[in-house]
């Protein structure tokens, strides 16, 4: 009896000794969304509030304490009045409480600390608790820009590569480089690769080369690949991607007068260029100071780089020294120009010829040269000649008729 006696007493002595435990609050990270967060979004934390002690918590208040990398996202408060925790709180009965937090942008990867306090009302004494967030920032970059879309073959060029960050975290220690299909376009004076040291995030990197594009080249659209290499998460990272360039476009004209009458004159058209030049027109504008016949175009085909051809007008010329002329041609991206060239004249003379002062629109060269006293006079010059002739002949005649009255000149041809 007495041991039944002694057992209930210890087990009273146990449950008063539960009953006045005091509460037990602890709080923790249930989890994060999303897991894992990026720089410059916002996460959301929810923590959980046990209380594992044999009496009720007072009301209980928890204050979240925002630090680099994190602070309150917009209309959101840092205090929560949690109230009671109910004794025995725990797994299932744990208390949920939410944050959302903003990231800073360029935060590196890797877990931060968010740092909270609590307290019970009426009381100043905080108990501070840290619990872990994981970062991961998502890296991601492209090459939006270039900054040439036609080289010209032969002639060097700057050409520029824009690279922008367009993902949530910055970029360190990249590398970019390029190489063209069949190695038509090859950079000048350096390699193909550049280093770029930083982008951050909503930034942007412009690299430049100088390059030449191969004058055997046939026109077209050529293919670069393009590559880019930087780190991500400590490992090594490479984007592939192309881009378009056309070699080929416009070309140029070089005339030289050829042949020229009162009448015609006809002109030699010579493609200088480094592209072809498909279904040249060449055309004589109405212009004052010369009076042009019809046809004022003549077609004269395709022409190849160095190739040349003769294009012949009815022509007269009035009181203008210069004629310009106009030649329309077809580049090898099928667009259509139209190049002006200038061709001063001195003056029309049967079978002259004159030196050409060319421009492309509009661009003035030397003027031609003078002609020669002789060729400027020759007709009078022939005439005073002859006329000194006849009188040198007629004194002649003069003096064999004094000595002989009976001279006659048709008697100095008979045998």
């Amino acid at each position: 009896m007495k041991k039944i006696i002694l057992l209930f007493m210890v087990l009273l002595i146990v449950q008063l000794s539960f009953a006045a435990s005091p509460a037990a609050v602890s709080i923790g990270i249930i989890n994060q969304d999303p897991d894992p967060a990026s720089g410059g979004s916002i996460v959301e934390v929810r923590l959980g509030i046990e209380n594992r002690g044999g009496t009720s918590s007072g009301n209980l208040i928890v204050e979240v304490i925002p630090a680099y990398p994190f602070k309150l996202a917009s209309g959101q408060s840092g205090v929560t009045e949690v109230g009671i925790i109910r004794a025995d709180s725990y797994e299932e009965d744990v208390k949920i409480i939410k944050y959302k937090l903003l990231i800073d942008r360029e935060v590196n990867d890797g877990d931060y600390e968010l740092d909270i306090q609590y307290k019970y009302e009426g009381t100043n004494a905080y108990t501070q608790v840290s619990v872990p967030l994981t970062i991961a920032n998502t890296q991601n970059v492209e090459v939006i820009h270039i900054d040439k879309a036609v080289l010209i073959p032969g002639a060097q060029s700057s050409l520029k590569f824009t690279i922008n960050n367009v993902g949530r975290a910055p970029l360190n220690d990249l590398k970019f480089l390029w190489e063209s299909e069949d190695q038509v376009i090859l950079p000048v004076g350096s390699d193909n690769s550049r280093f770029i040291s930083y982008i951050e995030v909503g930034g942007s990197a412009e690299v430049e080369y100088q390059v030449i594009a191969d004058t055997n080249a046939d026109p077209g659209l050529y293919r670069l690949s393009l590559f880019l290499e930087h780190d991500s998460l400590n490992e090594g990272y490479e984007v592939e991607t192309i881009a378009g360039v056309y070699v080929g476009g416009d070309t140029d004209f070089d005339i030289s007068l050829s042949e020229s009458s009162m009448t015609e004159t006809s002109f030699t058209i010579a493609n200088i260029g480094s592209n072809p030049a498909y279904s040249v027109l060449v055309s004589l504008p109405t212009q004052k100071g010369w009076k042009i016949s019809p046809p004022t175009s003549t077609i004269i085909g395709n022409l190849n780089t160095g190739d040349y051809t003769v294009a012949t007008f009815t022509l007269s010329q009035g009181s203008a020294t210069e004629l310009a002329l106009e030649i329309a041609y077809t580049n090898t991206m099928g667009q259509r120009q139209v190049v002006e060239k200038i061709v001063e004249f001195q003056s029309f003379s049967r079978n002259a010829t004159t030196e050409i002062k060319e421009s492309r629109m509009g661009s003035r060269g030397m003027p031609s040269s003078q002609p020669s006293f002789f060729e400027q006079y020759n007709w009078q010059i022939v005439v005073i000649v002859l006329v000194i002739l006849a009188l040198v002949f007629r004194g002649w005649i003069k003096k064999k008729k004094q000595i002989n009255p009976n001279f006659k000149l048709g008697g100095m041809f008979k045998k």
